[in-house]
């Protein structure tokens, strides 16, 4: 007997949509996995510098995370265009990395706040505060990054006066 929670696609000889959707699926479940992969490595630096800041250089945590975030940032886009992300929506590398910056500078922004939130107000520990941080980060940065860097869909960017880092058409 099949389980019930066992899913076997419609096989239309006509159509290829179901193909199609189970191979952007697939590759999407892969690139969500290659950037988990990436983000542990670098949360794994990120905390490291966290935890070396705090406990060796006596820095306050919210200084240390900083660090932390930036050293994990550097690793996480090598790993995210060689290795993570098979499509680009930039030919610009240097857009791209701004767009990349930006995003984990408002990453940073939610680690700083669920950091305080929880270490200051909560009053749980630094490290746990690390981990629950980490966890929303990951999520907000992975949407983020595929949806505006690397996908199918190119991105075009103005380049005037007007608009000097460029806006987003669709």
């Amino acid at each position: 007997m099949k389980s019930p929670f066992t899913f076997i696609p419609a096989t239309n000889s006509g159509s290829h949509r179901n193909l199609w959707l189970w191979w952007r699926c697939g590759k999407l479940v892969g690139e969500c996995w290659r950037y988990l992969i990436a983000s542990v490595l670098a949360l794994g630096t990120d905390f490291g510098v966290y935890i070396a800041g705090v406990e060796w250089l006596h820095l306050h945590y919210l200084s240390a995370s900083c660090f932390g975030f930036i050293a994990g940032l550097v690793i996480v886009y090598i790993l995210s265009i060689k290795w993570v992300f098979s499509e680009r929506n930039l030919n610009n590398k240097v857009q791209e990395f701004i767009f990349f910056v930006a995003i984990g500078l408002t990453g940073l922004f939610i680690n700083q706040l669920v950091l305080f939130i929880a270490t200051d107000l909560a009053h749980i520990d630094y490290r746990i505060s690390k981990i629950l941080s980490a966890g929303i980060v990951f999520l907000f940065n992975f949407t983020g990054r595929k949806t505006l860097l690397f996908s199918s869909r190119k991105l075009i960017l103005a380049s005037s006066k007007k608009f000097p880092l460029g806006t987003a058409n669709v």
